[in-house]
């Protein structure tokens, strides 16, 4: 089946460079119609330009995600536009970089979580409701792998481990009102990686040359579950490391688990060290074998079928 996303109206978050600007090229080349919003006007109007010169359909919109206000207006923009909002790219981010005993004061980390995780959050609601009066939609969030943990980007990290969760969590809510939420953990050589590059050689924590990925290498992965192929996926991340597609898991309980009628710290040490010894997860993204069982207590989750985890 090949995969069209004719006449579907999609707002894109921090579309006027990198991931965003080519997520708009290539969704629009697939029939959508696109809303680049940017809170740069002239990079948001430059890039719906050109998608309209490669004969897209398109249009743009400045704004900043971390306003409730704004992103709002991003969402009713893209409605008022093109009728309805069908999809949302929450792509919009920036980076901060430091160590614990390097911050000295909160505003750069405050404003990761303002964009990255409010941002998100924001645009997410307001779509969220409009796609509710229409039956259905789609929302893709953009998360990281450095939700595993990065050195010096605490902020970072936490933000895009925030969307994973925000993901979950608006897979189960979204999942009666024919809404899908997904997660693109993408790979890109974009001007946010190239600073995180810079400053890795200045602390000597990174060598040579990265390879150069290009940005565009991520769009099949939004396209995917943005499309009518992905109507029974939700709360999923896809993650494309250069030429490799991964499932990133979610969070989960390792099994067996033990079990004491009373437990002490004594007994918790005694467990870590011997019961877990072999088990304990390293830090960083890794690989893992996965064979999905039940736990003896059962989260009932409204809208999904525990069985497929799909929506019911």
């Amino acid at each position: 089946m090949a995969i069209s996303l004719t006449d579907k109206s999609i707002l894109i978050t921090g579309a006027g460079q990198g991931i965003g600007e080519a997520t708009a090229h290539y969704l629009a080349d697939l029939g959508a119609r696109v809303v680049v919003a940017d809170v740069q006007a002239a990079k948001a109007a430059a890039v719906a330009e050109a998608v309209r010169t490669a004969g897209g359909q398109a249009d743009s919109i400045s704004g900043d995600v971390s306003s409730w206000d704004d992103a709002a207006a991003l969402v009713d923009f893209t409605v008022e536009r093109f009728g309805r909002i069908d999809g949302l790219v929450n792509n919009a981010g920036v980076i901060h970089h430091g160590s614990p005993l390097e911050e000295t004061d909160g505003n750069g980390a405050r404003r990761v979580f303002e964009v990255n995780l409010m941002g998100s959050y924001f645009v997410g609601l307001h779509a969220i409701r409009r796609m509710a009066e229409t039956g259905g939609g789609s929302i893709v969030n953009v998360t990281s792998g450095v939700q595993a943990g990065l050195g010096n980007a605490a902020s970072y990290s936490a933000s895009k481990g925030g969307i994973a969760s925000l993901t979950y969590s608006w897979a189960i809510d979204c999942a009666p009102l024919g809404i899908r939420v997904n997660s693109l953990s993408p790979v890109a050589s974009t001007e946010m990686t190239l600073i995180a590059q810079q400053l890795m050689r200045d602390r000597g924590e990174f060598a040579g040359e990265a390879p150069v990925v290009p940005p565009e290498r991520n769009c099949p992965i939004v396209a995917y579950f943005l499309s009518d192929a992905a109507a029974d996926v939700t709360g999923q991340i896809l993650r494309m490391h250069d030429r490799t597609l991964q499932l990133i898991g979610h969070p989960v309980v390792l099994v067996p688990e033990v079990e004491r009628e009373q437990w002490t710290a004594d007994d918790i040490a005694h467990a870590v060290e011997n019961d877990f010894a072999d088990r304990l997860p390293p830090l960083g993204l890794v690989g893992a074998r996965s064979e999905f069982v039940q736990l003896g207590k059962v989260n009932v989750v409204p809208g999904i079928d525990l069985a497929t985890g799909k929506p019911a």
